[in-house]
C-alpha cells in the first residue's frame, strides 16, 4: 500500500463482532481521526456522526450475533507521540512512515 506524501492519509477499517445481548443504548467506537468519509454498519451506509474521539454507534442497527462496522476515513499524520507518523527526508526526498 503506498500511501500519499503530504500531510494527509486515508484508510479503512472492518469491525467485527458478536453480541450476545443487545444493548440498552448506543454503543461507541473509539476514533482518533480527522474525518469519516464513509461508514457502513451490517451493510447498511449510516451518517457518520462522532464526536471528540467517539463513533456512535445506533444500537436499531445492531443485530444479535454477528456484527460488522467498515469505516473509510481521513487524517493527518501526527508529531506528537501518538498515531501514524511521517517524516520527509531532506536528504533523500523520500517519506518515511512510523507509529
Amino acid at each position: 500500500m503506498v500511501l500519499p506524501k503530504g500531510a494527509w492519509y486515508t484508510g479503512f477499517t472492518t469491525i467485527n463482532f458478536k453480541l450476545v445481548k443487545m444493548p440498552s443504548a448506543d454503543i461507541w467506537l473509539d476514533f482518533r481521526g480527522v474525518k469519516i468519509a464513509n461508514m457502513k454498519v451490517n451493510g447498511q451506509e449510516t451518517q457518520p456522526n462522532f464526536k471528540g474521539q467517539q463513533v456512535p454507534i445506533a444500537r436499531g442497527s445492531l443485530k444479535m450475533g454477528q456484527n460488522q462496522v467498515t469505516i473509510h476515513f481521513c487524517n493527518k499524520y501526527r508529531n506528537d507521540g501518538n498515531g501514524l507518523h511521517s517524516y520527509v527526508d531532506s536528504v533523500d526526498g523520500l517519506q518515511y512512515l512510523y507509529t
